[in-house]
């Protein structure tokens, strides 16, 4: 059973970052984007002005590195040359501390729909158990942390936890990452303007 909402967890995770959407896991953590570069609320460009190109990331949550001092991280490949043939799968797979200021662009969050998860089980687990399951199992891992354990964990259609040496990131799979670029402003109903307000809806307390 844990398997199957492992997965279905997984598949909603792919989705939401697919079309573009942040999604805040509570007992986990956020998974989001990294801003782009430069901010270009002001160009005449439309396309150049509305493209969003970025990488996914997983922000470790408060709740989960209580008792313990884990900072973000984010795969050394994370970069505009992500998984170039020429770096070296080691690096790729490394993780670096990460910290997101001043991040420019539009990045809807939602909180996680444990009714969308239970459905993705295909009916073997509802709603409360889902929710149940994962936060049980957030808790076990957040223990085992406190505890000096090393994590490497996969998680289904998304890639591997990686928390280690005071450092918790995600190692994206390749084909979710290149699925992820190219999303635009124009995909949702919010105002692009140089406030980005909805970034910051990211770092609301639990």
């Amino acid at each position: 059973m844990q398997e199957s909402i492992w997965d279905a967890l997984g598949q909603y995770i792919a989705k939401q970052l697919r079309s573009g959407k942040g999604v805040w896991i509570p007992k986990l953590g956020h998974f989001t984007f990294t801003g782009m570069n430069v901010d270009m609320a002001g160009s005449t460009n439309p396309q150049e002005r509305d493209m969003q190109n970025r990488f996914p990331v997983f922000l470790i949550g408060k709740d989960f590195n209580t008792g313990s001092t884990i900072r973000t991280g984010i795969s050394t490949g994370m970069t505009s040359d992500i998984f170039r043939s020429d770096v070296p799968k080691q690096d790729v797979s490394r993780i670096r501390p990460f910290a997101m200021h001043n991040v420019n662009g539009i990045i809807p969050k939602v909180k996680i729909n444990y009714f969308e998860v239970a459905m993705l089980t295909s009916g073997q687990a509802s709603k409360d158990y889902c929710r149940d399951e994962i936060e049980y199992t957030a808790a076990r891992y957040a223990n085992q942390v406190r505890q000096g354990s090393n994590l490497n964990i996969k998680i289904p259609h998304i890639g591997q936890l990686k928390i280690r040496d005071g450092l918790a990131g995600v190692v994206f799979d390749s084909s979710l990452v290149d699925s992820c670029k190219g999303k635009t402003a124009k995909n949702y109903k919010f105002t692009f303007t140089g406030n980005n307000w909805m970034n910051n809806k990211i770092y609301e307390k639990n």
